[in-house]
């Protein structure tokens, strides 16, 4: 199922360019590994009627005696985004090389720094060109006996004044959505020395280069707390 938009918020599809158009790939669960949607029968009713049951079940979930992991991979057209929390009970560093993607033919993709990421969508904004309107030119003839007088009125063209508003608020609004996942994956981007301490929680993301010879599934690896989850397409 393809998503309009970027994680955590909607879109308005005929302003939304296809560099941010995502989809959320399916874990499966392992043993080392639950979905979301596997824990919701043990939450409080309160807190399970919250939670989107298909957002749960695109959720992996890791949980260790004092850390939690839970994170969700996104597959835009130009990379792979990883949503991720971590809370941990002890201090901790933790850094982007610890996480790796390869895909079903054992082929490692390539890891993109934060202000990689957040080029590739910003190359895609476009300036908004400079407004010319256009006229139109009414020629208006007066005869009084054999006197003729002609005049000449110049009116701009509607249509043209209505088409460059709409051409350019489209594409403010599609350079508003492409710097806003710039801002994102920069500003979330996991980066060396990140450090979670004791009893606290992280949000981060780590992005990687999309390959279009990739073959599903693709399976998410972390050696250091011996986590390994396969992603598949929901479609």
């Amino acid at each position: 199922m393809i998503k309009e938009g970027y994680p955590g918020r909607p879109a308005w599809s005929s302003c939304t360019p296809a560099a941010v158009k995502y989809e959320a790939l399916r874990p499966e669960p392992s043993e080392t590994a639950f979905t979301l949607k596997q824990l919701l029968p043990y939450f409080d009713p309160a807190v399970r009627q919250s939670i989107d049951d298909e957002a749960a079940g695109n959720i992996a979930v890791w949980v260790a005696d004092s850390a939690v992991l839970a994170f969700t991979l996104y597959e835009f057209r130009d990379l792979l985004y990883l949503d991720f929390y971590v809370f941990n009970g002890e201090t901790v560093e933790i850094d982007a090389s610890m996480v790796s993607l390869v895909d079903f033919s054992k082929t490692q993709l390539r890891r993109l720094e934060p202000h990689e990421a957040g080029n590739i969508f910003l190359a895609e904004t476009h300036g908004v060109p400079p407004d010319q309107p256009k006229y139109r030119y009414y020629v208006s003839t007066y005869t009084y006996g054999n006197y003729s007088h002609s005049q000449v009125t110049q009116q701009e063209d509607p249509y043209y004044a209505l088409g460059y508003s709409i051409g350019s608020a489209i594409t403010r609004k599609k350079n508003a959505r492409l710097t806003e996942m710039a801002s994102v994956v920069y500003a979330t981007g996991l980066v060396p020395g990140t450090v979670v301490e004791a009893d606290t929680g992280l949000r981060a993301s780590v992005c990687w280069l999309n390959n279009s010879l990739k073959a599903y599934p693709l399976r998410l690896r972390v050696p250091d707390i011996d986590v390994e989850v396969l992603f598949a397409r929901i479609r």
